[in-house]
């Protein structure tokens, strides 16, 4: 099995998850795609949940924010650009030989750092996690995707997070913000820069060349961005 990978620069989310989308369909039985990109400012849901319900969503819009709906489950995060997200997409008959635990954590151990997979889709160091996963499957090529919390601004992150305003005191945010860790805390040296090159070095991935569909992205990005997707999960 091989890597290859891709680095994607623009920090918009609908093209971001189209062009994940699109990277699905260049997946083979011997080739594993490493996908490492950053949105900005935006909150994206899990598939199934109820955009008003996981965040302040009006609030957020009037601030300028974007709001995103993946394929995959589990809960709303948020990003910016001191957050960086991975996915990893193989054939479901390799996805045991790329599991995205043991991928995470041998990036992070190349920065001095034990890190360990609590069971619950997360990557915890000393108990606080630093990396939330999902996993979804279109035919048969599996997406392991997630965050990594390097210099995330993780006060925002959880006053947006939090779908009762009554709870937006300081106690409440600070207990949350305890539960999580900013990576570049532990080590000066990871950034997201850094990072990236740690999971190719990991990988010993190889850039990908193959050609992409601009008019199928261009359909994706719009779908991504539609009210009746963002808003209702509905294809």
């Amino acid at each position: 099995m091989k890597f290859k990978y891709m680095i994607e620069t623009g920090t918009d989310p609908y093209h971001n998850l189209a062009m994940e989308q699109e990277l699905l369909r260049h997946v083979t039985s011997s080739t594993t795609i490493l996908y490492l990109w950053q949105n900005d400012n935006t909150i994206v849901v899990g598939r199934n949940q109820d955009v008003y319900s996981e965040c302040m969503a009006e609030d957020f819009l009037s601030e300028g924010g974007r709001i995103a709906r993946r394929r995959s489950g589990g809960g709303a995060v948020y990003h910016d650009l001191g957050n960086l997200n991975f996915s990893i997409l193989c054939s479901a008959s390799e996805q045991k030989l790329c599991r995205y635990q043991k991928l995470v954590i041998e990036v992070l151990e190349r920065f001095d750092i034990q890190p360990k997979y609590n069971g619950r889709n997360d990557i915890v160091i000393h108990g606080r996690k630093c990396s939330g996963n999902a996993i979804y499957q279109e035919g048969d090529v599996v997406c392991q995707h997630g965050t990594l919390l390097i210099a995330t601004n993780i006060e925002r992150m959880v006053s947006l997070l939090t779908p009762d305003k009554s709870k937006l005191d300081r106690n409440h945010v600070a207990s949350v913000a305890s539960r999580v860790i900013n990576l570049s805390k532990i080590n000066r040296a990871i950034n997201v820069e850094s990072m990236i090159w740690s999971f190719i070095e990991v990988t010993k991935a190889c850039k990908l060349e193959s050609p992409l569909d601009l008019n199928r992205i261009r359909k994706l990005i719009d779908f991504y961005k539609s009210e009746a997707w963002v808003y209702g999960g509905k294809q």
